[in-house]
């Protein structure tokens, strides 16, 4: 777990494919490349269809149980080039995590007059990949993994704040950083209370909620 800090800042390049939308038309990608070392498009291939096979065993059973023969047989590549791009299974999930964090977090935007995010879309994501969170609670894993996203979509919603702000933030009454943390810490901690509590309200009843949180916020 230590590769984090590592991929704190990789430079995000999101595609069209596989998005889904909530009711205002964001867009969250439900793919992302895992940068490397290579950007050559077999390379981009082989780390998309390694992140694929894990996230698709861990729907089958709990990471732990998982092992880098396995990741490399649903992918159907060779343990050398796994080890070509990542150290270990857990760099490979790291990696991923990080992306689509901060693929996530390029999603904020500014309308009529308040910050927006597809909540709605991200929480139907998050319910249909519950056997995947399932694998990383019986990995003891989740608290980590929420940590990464707060951390990377936090770091892109400062960006974003910036530019909402026309790039400067010294008159504004909440500084970019923090206001980044507060609307970060708002989306992770409905997600995490709505995952523990098995998912007691509808999607766009989550989405209402966090609107109603950052009112105000700019």
């Amino acid at each position: 777990m230590q590769g984090t800090k590592r991929y704190a800042r990789l430079e995000v390049c999101v595609t069209t494919r596989a998005e889904f939308r909530d009711t205002r038309g964001f867009t969250v990608p439900n793919f992302i490349p895992i940068p490397g070392d290579s950007d050559d498009s077999r390379a981009v291939r082989t780390r998309g269809e390694l992140a694929s096979a894990l996230i698709a065993l861990m729907h089958e059973r709990g990471f732990d149980d998982i092992s880098v023969q396995e990741i490399c047989e649903r992918a159907q590549v060779g343990r050398s080039t796994f080890y070509a791009h990542f150290q270990d299974k857990d760099e490979l999930f790291i990696r991923h995590t990080v992306v689509f964090g901060r693929a996530l977090g390029g999603q904020l935007a500014w309308d009529e007059g308040s910050y927006r995010f597809p909540v709605r879309g991200l929480f139907e994501h998050v319910r249909k990949m519950k056997p995947l969170f399932d694998s990383l609670t019986r990995a003891r894993k989740t608290e980590f993994i929420m940590k990464v996203w707060h951390n990377n979509i936090a770091e892109v919603f400062e960006q974003r704040v910036l530019a909402v702000r026309g790039g400067g933030s010294t008159a504004a009454p909440i500084p970019a950083v923090i206001l980044a943390q507060q609307l970060a810490g708002t989306l992770m901690t409905l997600m995490v209370w709505w995952i523990d509590h098995h998912y007691p309200l509808a999607e766009h009843e989550m989405e209402k909620q966090f609107q109603h949180l950052i009112a105000g916020l700019s």
